[in-house]
């Protein structure tokens, strides 16, 4: 057990069934309740682009989370209600063509978690059947009670994989 001053806020969350994941709260904004029906999708545009919900009067990008994963849809192990984080990206500069905020769609939100991160095992030092999930992860964390390791996702990772925000 790590000191609690080393330890940082994580939010915890179901990709799916099997499949807990966290983000670190200093990457997210909000936590939204949502449904299929708020998102409008937007044609051409990967799979895992759900498409735009309009979120305090703003456009916000919905990405299917475990999707983009390689998991399956967050629907299919919720049906049509779930939750939304709001994922603040790594720039916030005007200048910046990458979007700054972008959406999550997921199954549920479990709960706020404190974790050391030198208490979180690096993806490299783990062997997965995921190799998708595998390129988005910080690490793996293992909670001090008997569940099944976390996965610890990297926001900086998600951003990385979208397009310019010209190009979406």
């Amino acid at each position: 057990m790590s000191d609690r001053s080393q330890a940082q806020p994580y939010l915890q969350f179901r990709l799916s069934q099997d499949w807990k994941a966290m983000l670190a709260l200093r990457e997210l904004s909000e936590v939204l309740a949502i449904t299929g029906e708020q998102i409008v999708p937007i044609p051409h545009l990967p799979v895992w682009v759900m498409g735009v919900h309009n979120w305090r009067g703003e456009v916000l990008w919905m990405l299917d989370l475990p999707l983009l994963l390689d998991l399956p849809p967050w629907q299919e192990s919720l049906g049509k209600r779930g939750r939304g984080l709001v994922l603040r990206g790594p720039h916030n500069s005007r200048s910046d063509r990458r979007r700054s905020t972008v959406g999550l769609a997921v199954s549920e939100v479990d709960e706020l978690t404190y974790c050391d991160p030198c208490n979180i095992e690096t993806a490299a030092a783990t062997s997965s059947t995921y190799p998708k999930l595998d390129s988005f992860l910080q690490g793996y964390w293992q909670p001090p009670t008997p569940e099944p390791a976390i996965a610890v996702l990297d926001g900086t990772k998600i951003f990385g994989c979208l397009p310019a925000a010209d190009e979406f």
